[in-house]
């Protein structure tokens, strides 16, 4: 190797490898800046759905029929149906349980092993009406952000 091939080399080691590090630090700031936004418009999907409910409840005792289970079950099913065709990414999906732990939405689940998750099973347990948290399902991780419904007892 020529004089000039190692001082080419050489010069390309010196201003590479300063750069490994900042392009190292840019991509993990960059994911963890994307996954926060991600969360963000997460739960704002999750308070959309709520309004949702809410609404639908407003509009049951509006209109005086908010002990009636036909229009109950009909608010239920349109909001429900809301909720199954949302979907963010390929994996953001939103999922509502009703107080028995039944999964009501979401065909992409097995409903039995969706409620067996500890985190579930740790949201039924606590005070907490809304929050986040991460989990690991077959081996990925995801996020995760409830809410309770006082008004269906949904989750």
């Amino acid at each position: 190797m020529n004089l000039f091939s190692k001082i080419f080399l050489s010069t390309i080691l010196v201003l590479a490898l300063p750069g490994i590090p900042i392009v190292l630090a840019g991509y993990f700031i960059i994911s963890e800046i994307i996954y926060d936004l991600h969360k963000s418009n997460f739960i704002n999907e999750i308070s959309h759905i709520q309004r949702d409910i809410n609404n639908a409840q407003a509009t049951l005792e509006e209109t005086g029929v908010q002990d009636i289970e036909f229009y109950i079950n009909d608010s239920k099913k349109r909001v429900l149906n809301l909720a199954n065709e949302y979907q963010y990414g390929k994996t953001g999906h939103i999922h509502i349980m009703d107080s028995d732990k039944h999964l009501l939405t979401n065909k992409h689940y097995n409903k039995d092993e969706f409620v067996n998750i500890s985190f579930i099973k740790n949201i039924f347990k606590s005070d907490e009406t809304e929050g986040n948290m991460e989990y690991a399902l077959k081996d990925k991780n995801y996020f995760s952000v409830f809410k309770k419904s006082s008004i269906w007892n949904w989750i």
